[in-house]
């Protein structure tokens, strides 16, 4: 374990070295980011739209963010040195920011829960143990960030590491600015969505139901309270059972 952790040391510091080949991204700044769905080291599952794009469960969360994503694991000397600048700059950054890191080591929540524990990371910190997000962004080299606008659409790329000095958080502020200014967005107060009504959120229990989601994941997904939801089991059994007969 030390000596696996000790070697993907090495590899991040060779990455840092002048002449290091420079990674090109696979994505097209402007263009959608793929979206995601990783388990937090706390137990969630979170999805990138529950942050921005087309929002999954808008009754619960009406109001879309820019995401700073950060790619790093517990091995990394780069990402020690990234992590507490990342989590000074969500201290300060507008409500509508959010930090959210992702670890890819390969122990998956066995290392990452002690890394944020040691890093004192108060962000969420997402698992992806097999590297399948790593993959689909192309990140190579750690830390890997990224920019994306409410929309949901890659707005910047850093694949090689910033240079050591620079004051991340100023340069942030900076570059969401930057997005701002592009899409005329500006920092205000969540705007009202129409919510579901009973008969939507009813259909999406029982089809979640059928799909074989269990009853945690169903009220989490459509907002339903136990006895709602246990009220729409009831009821699709006794269907069942009609048509059984």
């Amino acid at each position: 374990m030390r000596k696996l952790m000790a070697f993907g040391a090495l590899l991040c510091m060779l990455h840092g070295l002048p002449g290091a080949e420079k990674i090109v991204p696979i994505i097209e700044n402007g263009t959608a980011a793929p979206i995601f769905m990783l388990p937090s080291v706390d137990g969630k599952r979170v999805s990138l739209r529950d942050y921005c794009g087309v929002l999954r469960n808008q009754w619960k969360n009406a109001e879309k963010q820019i995401v700073v994503l950060s790619f790093c694991a517990s091995y990394c000397v780069p990402c020690r040195r990234e992590i507490p600048q990342l989590e000074a700059f969500a201290q300060t950054a507008p409500k509508d920011v959010k930090v959210v890191f992702i670890s890819v080591d390969s122990l998956g929540e066995q290392a990452a829960a002690p890394f944020q524990k040691e890093m004192n990371m108060k962000q969420t910190l997402l698992v992806d143990r097999y590297g399948q997000v790593m993959k689909k962004y192309g990140v190579k080299k750690l830390p890997s960030l990224f920019i994306i606008d409410k929309d949901g659409n890659m707005q910047f790329q850093s694949l090689n590491g910033f240079p050591e000095g620079l004051d991340l958080a100023k340069a942030l502020a900076e570059k969401i600015e930057e997005i701002r200014k592009q899409d005329g967005s500006t920092v205000s107060a969540p705007q009202p969505v129409a919510q579901p009504s009973a008969r939507d959120r009813k259909i999406q229990a029982l089809t979640l139901l059928f799909a074989g989601k269990n009853g945690e994941e169903i009220l989490r997904e459509t907002g339903l309270s136990p006895a709602e939801y246990e009220a729409i089991k009831k009821e699709a059994l006794s269907l069942l059972m009609e048509n059984l007969n």
